[in-house]
């Protein structure tokens, strides 16, 4: 490590002499050849005394009298720093919580907490630190193309992934809330201070290029109540005008659908179409409940159809839009071209349908059920209890807390492969043929068990959850500490252990 007094323009040598040294050989003697005069006994005896009880009083009083001029500014020197020193909050939780970013051989970890942020690059093998990344981080970084891209509060990084080299840095002084990476752009959403007396304050869609952070164009404008979208060309965004489609090359848009009021839903965009969200007032009030689902062309802004429904469109694939209407906990599959209803399916409970190989996964009354995705036909329907569905390698999954396992079925025909206990505090991963129950309060403990068949592969204690599966290796996080453990997939064995800086 470089002494940190390396390059001070001093470098005098220091000799500490011992004062109270009974032994005086090696006592720095005077360079000057003159002699001095002993002092007299008579002086020994009668005046020394006094010379020496006046020389302490005036030590002690001095000492008073500096600590009297002194006192108020070490006064506050000593409780500003204590109240320096983060105190504990009632009620206030200072959890850590880490983002990866994986590429190739390092690992990205973004921790945050309410008391600040950090990101190291990590080398996957073993987990030693490759460099260190100072400043606040505001979201998650983005990992395209060997190149890492930071949001700070003061500019976007764009940083080498393997060695942390700062590629190029755009500096703003506006207030930045959001960064997007699409289509050879990088796109900052900010928002500027209120000046004046229009409703809401101005925000910033700025595009900067993505090789060199110059930047390419500006667009201000008022209520932005959703995630930037980019896409084919297109910067969808939400003002108080209504939705906008912006061309991606200059920031001119080119049209804009009126949908409403504070639509945070955002738009759902396949196949050269936006299908915007709509609302309306009901029962002659103000404030938005009911909203509808408009198909606008991306190009233009015409709008082909419009469908009332209370539901947000979940799945796009043979030219049928599928909407999830969760209000009335029903499916509908509407024709892409005209908006036309196809077939409707009536669920009781459950949550968003999974979509695979042409077969729609949909719960009911805790049930698991398959349609045919073309004309809504029930192809099967298991009688086993279970809650929200996953599904990985034509096997469909599920854990039910209330029945306390861990159900595998096969997801042509719904017949149950295997079955698992576990308690009503687990979690449930899947990755790679592999199902990861976490159990959280029961002995906190990792079972790894073999998708095919549900065998046990191997067991292990841990605070954590399982945060990412990926280069043969399992990403353990505790926000409670801060940590992230690195577990072989084979045998569950500890690669690396790594904990984030005290925030």
């Amino acid at each position: 490590m470089r002494n940190n007094h390396e390059d001070s323009a001093f470098n005098d040598e220091v000799i500490i002499v011992d004062l109270d040294r009974g032994d005086q050989t090696d006592s720095p003697r005077m360079s000057s050849p003159m002699q001095l005069r002993p002092p007299s006994p008579l002086f020994n005896q009668r005046l020394l005394p006094w010379v020496r009880r006046g020389m302490v009083s005036l030590t002690v009083v001095g000492s008073i009298a500096l600590l009297a001029l002194l006192w108020p500014y070490v006064q506050q020197a000593f409780f500003h720093n204590q109240n320096a020193m983060p105190q504990p909050v009632a009620g206030a939780s200072y959890e850590t919580s880490l983002d990866l970013s994986l590429s190739n051989d390092i690992v990205g970890i973004h921790a945050s907490s309410p008391k600040g942020s950090s990101l190291d690059a990590l080398r996957d093998s073993n987990g030693s630190q490759l460099w260190h990344y100072n400043g606040a981080v505001i979201g998650k970084p983005i990992n395209l193309q060997g190149v890492l891209y930071v949001l700070t509060p003061t500019s976007v990084d764009a940083l080498q992934v393997q060695t942390g080299k700062l590629l190029w840095r755009h500096k703003y002084s506006a207030n930045a809330q959001e960064l997007l990476v699409a289509d050879g752009m990088v796109y900052v959403h900010s928002i500027l201070s209120k000046t004046d007396k229009g409703p809401g304050s101005p925000e910033i869609v700025s595009a900067l290029g993505i090789g060199d952070g110059q930047l390419v164009w500006q667009y201000t404008t008022r209520g932005f109540n959703q995630p930037l979208q980019a896409r084919d060309g297109f910067v969808y965004i939400y003002a108080t005008g209504g939705q906008q489609a912006l061309r991606a090359s200059d920031g001119r848009v080119l049209w804009q659908h009126p949908n409403g009021i504070f639509v945070s839903i955002p738009l759902y965009i396949g196949d050269g179409v936006a299908y915007v969200y709509s609302t309306q007032p009901v029962g002659g009030g103000s404030y938005p409940q009911v909203w509808s689902i408009d198909a606008v062309r991306s190009s233009d802004g015409r709008l082909l159809w419009q469908h009332s429904a209370n539901g947000i469109v979940v799945h796009i694939e043979n030219n049928i839009v599928y909407i999830y209407r969760q209000q009335d906990e029903r499916i509908e599959a509407l024709r892409a071209s005209d908006g036309r209803t196809l077939w409707r399916y009536q669920m009781n409970g459950g949550d968003q349908p999974l979509f695979a190989q042409g077969l729609v996964y949909v719960y009911t009354a805790n049930r698991p059920a398959a349609l045919n995705a073309n004309d809504g036909r029930l192809l099967w329907q298991s009688k086993i209890s279970v809650d929200t569905l996953r599904i990985d390698n034509g096997i469909l999954y599920s854990y039910s807390a209330d029945a306390g396992s861990v159900v595998a079925l096969r997801a042509s025909s719904g017949e149950l492969l295997w079955q698992h206990q576990a308690p009503a505090d687990s979690t449930l991963t899947i990755a790679n043929g592999v199902v990861y129950i976490r159990q959280t309060l029961v002995g906190a403990v990792l079972n790894a068990l073999r998708g095919s068949d549900g065998a046990m592969l191997w067991q292990r204690k841990t605070n954590g959850d399982v945060l990412q599966v990926q280069n043969d290796q399992v990403y353990i996080s505790s926000q409670a500490d801060g940590t992230l453990d690195a577990l072989s997939i084979q045998n569950g064995k500890l690669l690396w252990h790594y904990q984030a800086p005290h925030l």
